[in-house]
This record gives structure tokens, C-alpha cells and sequence, in this order.
């Protein structure tokens, strides 16, 4: 949402081709993330008279030698994955990755330089894909695997005294194997071991189970069920956790997982947080899904959409047994009414107004499919390879569209676009549309933000869509072609298979 949100915290990005020190050379821009940027750069053309050794960071190498005089390892060309940080204390990042700690489930910093207001973190990564860019949910082998190497790779910064101070997608690097702790947001780091039972270990524990739990697929409860465990703090530390990663995956068979689901949620090229939120939950009846975009400029936007989600999701629980996929406007005026009085409960905790949008959908097991919304967060339809809206934005320029002044493309960049009739939080009593339909063999439906929507035409989304049989691959490829035509605000875009 970009009612009044400013950017002035993201710094430019760089250009391809900065020379970063005597020895590294920017490549490319890759991605964001909170208070972060992600480059690609190489030692391809160095501006000093000799060669440094990534492995043990000797720099006084003859430029035609092959291999390391002082440790012999050879000297290749090499990319790294460059972090570039911004607002934030690092000198506890500065005393971690002066321990060049080693572990298959950590990723250490070979070098870190400061530029500006910003710090430059290397790292040399293999066949790995940063997590903050890859759709939720992961094959269930793929989140066993990452788990385990992980929660060994906690363990590793435990033992040196390293307390974190959160762990989400943006601190991942993952792959076939398994995965790996990187760029971290470093607490403290402690002169002693940091033993199983202190509060530090239980925190960094439940924070990891916690981002486990988002990965985890819809059609399989039990490995939903322990990493759930692992979020309410019921291991002392990360050896613990491990351990049992492993006897779960030798006692439950993972059952076969379809993926028919998948969502990515990304800050864009320059907001510095995400302020959209999304959850999902399978429920006997029903498999529910929703989203949600923090209104920017306000007070907790993140905070307020994270909220919305989350009572949306409690609500449609207690109340679906005993809704009827016939009549879903009374189910939805009491979940959108219990939203609106969280977030406005919120808000006056804060000193502050807040507000968010949501769009929830409700996938009956007769394949009658509710959808309710308020704001311009959105529904689609994928009907036959065609994408047809299911939600009208409670917008000043929807209601221009209503009116016949603007057609619905020239709604989509209006200088007012960003102006809410109704939202959550809105002192107001919350009216939300619902819409029933039942889904044909083959269709698909979509919510998103307005960061999606809003730098791409319908008729572009939908060819997006078109291209890729796969949910993940058509998350990807909608939400990348969002970031490509400039990425102005958050973009989360979450795709179901009816």
C-alpha cells in the first residue's frame, strides 16, 4: 500500500561495474529485503598488482600464479553474493564474522567492506538460492533437509556465543541438500558458549521453527504439527531440535506432496520493509487463504496487516463448522468485524492510526469457492486461460471506473489510486463483498496486492500466468515481471490450484 509512504531510508542502488575495493568488481542487482540489498560481483578484473586468497585471505600472490602461495589453493575467477546492509548496529555482525566460522548450515562472510552508510558483506555461494526469493511452500524432503542443516548451523553459532536477533527468509540460502544460515542480524556475541535452556537459544529456536512452520505445505499436518511444536518453545536448544528433525524424518514417512499452492511476498525495489502479509490453514471443511497490505506512511503497517491475517485466520476457524458455503456474507461480516476491531485495538495501543486491506478466500470441499475483501488487495479468477477479476477495489478510482470518468487500465496508474473508501482499522463498520462460485476442473484463483497488480495490466498478468503449468513457477514469473517494471511497492502474489 502506498498511501503517503516514504522511501527515503532505501539508498540508491549501485551500478554495475563498481569497483569495490583493489580486488572486486558489482555485477548485477539480485534482489532486496529488509533493510537490505542483494548484488552479484566477481574477481574478474582486479585493480591490484597481485592476487588475494578468498580461502585464507593472503593478498600478496603473483598475478600469474595459479594457486595460493601461502595455503595453495587455486586461484580462479570467482562470483560472490554481496550483501549490502543499511540502518541497522553491526558491530555485533562485525564481531561474528571476524570468527570465520565454518559449518555445512552456516555461511560466514569472507570479507566485509563499509561504503558510505552501507555494509558490504562477500559470500561464496555454490548452487544455492537465497529463500527471500523462492515461493512458499518447499517440497517436504527439500524443508526436512534445510531444517536439519539449519538447526546444526544454530547450534554452530550457539557454541560461539552468537545470539541472533531473528531469523526470516532474507537469512537463508537453500539448495537440494539442505540450506544455510547467511547475513545474519547478529544480538550479541557472548565470550561463553551459549547453553542449551538460556532464553537467547529458546528464542533463536522458536524463530526458526516458526519461518519452518510458513515452508511447510498444506497437505501435510504432522510436519505442520512439529515445527508448530518448535514455535511454542518446547526445546531447550538447537542440538535438541536437530536431534529430533531426525527422528521425526526416520518415524513419519513424508506423504507425497502436490503443491497446488504458492505464494512470494517480496519488499520490492524501494520500500525498505514488507509491509504485506499472507497465511493459509487447511481446516476439515475448507482450506482458507488470505492476504493483506499494511497501509504505508501509517503508523505499524506491517504490524497491521500481520494482525488482519492472523485474526482472519482464527476467526474463519471457529466459525466455518458452522457456515454454509451456501451463505458466506454472514461468515465474512464477522470475521472482517473482528479483523477491524483488532487492528483499531491495535492502533490505540499504538498512539496512532492504522490500517490494512484484505482479500480471503475459502476453498469449500465441494469445490464452491468464497471470496471476500476489503481495499484494493485483489482476487482473480484463472478461468480457462483467462483471467478474470472477482473483486471491485474500495477505491476513489474504482469508484471513477464505476462512474464511466476512467476505464479500469487508466485506474491502475492514477496519481489517486492509492486512496481507500474502506479498510481495516476504519472507525467505520467494515461492509466487506463476498463472492461465490464453484471452480471448474483446471481453475485457479490469485490474490494479490497492489504491487502486483498495479505495474502489471491484466492482460499481461494473465499471459504471465499462461506460460508456466507450475504455481511456483507462475508466482515467480508474475512477481519478478512486477520487480522488472520497477517494483515501487511491496509485491505478494499467492496462487491456488481449485
Amino acid at each position: 500500500m502506498s498511501e503517503e509512504a516514504t522511501d527515503s531510508q532505501r539508498p540508491a542502488p549501485f551500478a554495475p561495474g563498481l569497483q569495490i575495493g583493489m580486488h572486486l568488481t558489482l555485477e548485477r542487482f539480485l534482489s532486496t529485503g529488509p533493510h537490505r540489498a542483494f548484488y552479484l560481483a566477481n574477481n574478474f578484473k582486479p585493480r591490484w598488482y597481485t592476487r588475494i586468497c578468498w580461502a585464507c585471505g593472503h593478498k600478496h600472490n603473483p598475478t600469474t600464479a595459479e594457486s595460493c602461495v601461502y595455503c595453495q589453493t587455486p586461484l580462479r575467477a570467482r562470483r560472490f553474493l554481496l550483501s549490502a546492509r543499511w540502518g541497522q548496529d553491526v558491530r555485533p555482525f562485525h564481531a561474528f564474522a571476524s570468527l570465520r566460522l565454518k559449518h555445512q548450515g552456516l555461511a560466514s562472510p569472507i570479507v566485509l567492506y563499509e561504503l558510505g552508510h552501507q555494509v558490504l558483506s562477500f559470500y561464496e555461494i555454490a548452487d544455492e538460492a537465497m529463500l527471500v526469493d523462492e515461493p512458499f511452500p518447499l517440497h517436504p524432503r527439500t524443508l526436512l533437509a534445510a531444517a536439519w542443516t539449519l538447526a546444526g548451523g544454530l547450534h554452530h553459532l550457539h557454541r560461539h556465543g552468537i545470539a541472533l536477533a531473528g531469523i526470516g527468509p532474507e537469512h537463508v540460502l537453500v539448495h537440494r541438500e539442505g540450506a544455510r544460515l547467511f547475513d545474519l542480524d547478529v544480538a550479541e556475541v557472548r565470550r561463553k558458549p551459549i547453553a542449551a535452556g538460556d532464553p537467547a537459544a529458546r528464542r533463536d529456536v522458536c524463530a526458526l521453527g516458526a519461518l519452518l512452520a510458513r515452508l511447510v505445505p498444506l497437505d501435510q499436518p504432522e510436519l505442520l504439527e512439529f515445527f508448530g511444536e518448535v514455535e511454542e518453545d518446547v526445546f531447550p536448544g538447537a542440538l535438541a531440535f536437530q536431534r529430533e528433525i531426525r527422528s521425526f524424518a526416520r518415524e513419519s514417512p513424508v506423504v507425497p506432496a502436490t503443491l497446488g499452492h504458492a505464494v512470494l511476498s517480496v519488499v520490492g525495489r524501494r520500500r525498505t520493509d514488507n509491509e504485506d502479509s499472507w497465511g493459509w490453514k487447511r481446516l476439515p471443511q475448507a482450506d482458507l487463504y488470505v492476504v493483506a497490505d499494511g497501509m504505508g506512511g501509517w503508523v505499524g503497517g506491517e504490524q497491521a496487516s500481520a494482525l488482519a491475517v492472523q485474526v482472519a485466520l482464527d476467526s474463519l476457524t471457529t466459525l466455518l463448522p458452522h457456515a454454509r458455503p451456501a451463505d458466506p456474507q454472514a461468515l465474512f461480516d464477522s470475521v472482517f468485524l473482528q479483523a477491524n476491531e483488532a487492528v483499531r485495538s491495535l492502533a490505540s495501543d499504538q498512539s496512532g492510526p492504522m490500517g490494512t486491506t484484505l482479500v480471503a478466500a475459502v476453498v469449500w470441499r465441494d469445490r464452491t469457492v468464497s471470496v471476500a475483501h476489503l481495499g484494493d488487495s485483489r482476487a482473480y479468477r484463472m478461468e480457462a486461460g483467462r483471467l478474470v477479476p472477482i473483486t471491485d477495489d474500495h477505491s476513489m478510482v474504482a469508484a471513477m471506473v464505476a462512474s464511466g470518468t476512467i476505464d479500469r487500465e487508466q485506474a491502475r496508474t492514477h496519481p489517486r489510486n492509492n486512496v481507500l473508501l474502506q479498510y481495516l482499522g476504519n472507525p467505520t463498520t467494515p461492509e466487506p463483498d463476498v463472492t461465490t462460485f464453484t471452480a471448474k476442473p483446471g481453475d485457479q484463483i490469485l490474490l494479490c496486492s497492489d504491487g502486483l497488480w498495479g505495474e502489471l495490466p491484466e492482460a499481461r498478468l494473465q499471459d504471465l500466468l499462461r506460460r508456466a503449468n507450475k504455481v511456483r513457477k507462475q508466482v515467480r514469473g508474475a512477481v519478478q515481471a512486477a520487480l522488472d517494471e520497477g517494483g515501487r511497492d511491496n509485491v505478494t502474489a499467492l496462487l491456488v490450484d481449485l
